[in-house]
């Protein structure tokens, strides 16, 4: 039979060894990522606009207002539509 003492320490210690080998795992994901995460704003920030010309309207994003408002026009149409 095993002591209960030494069985705390086996338990600790894998768990111990599980952690280290999670956080060391973690630490070499972000240690690759951030360096392409660097080289690609370098690519965007400086060396895209060097080529980019601008067009003939400005750009403007969607916004959600704008989205429902177009969708809630096209229903108004098609009820009207019906109703004619």
């Amino acid at each position: 039979m095993i002591p209960l003492p030494l069985i705390n320490v086996l338990i600790a210690l894998i768990l111990s060894i599980t952690i280290v080998f999670f956080a060391n795992t973690i630490n070499l994901a972000l240690g690759v990522i951030g360096p392409f995460a660097h080289s690609l704003r370098l690519c965007f920030v400086e060396f895209l606009p060097k080529f980019y010309e601008r067009g003939d309207r400005e750009f403007k994003p969607f916004k959600l207002h704008s989205i429902i408002s177009y969708r809630w026009n096209q229903v108004k149409k098609l009820c009207d539509s019906y109703g004619s």
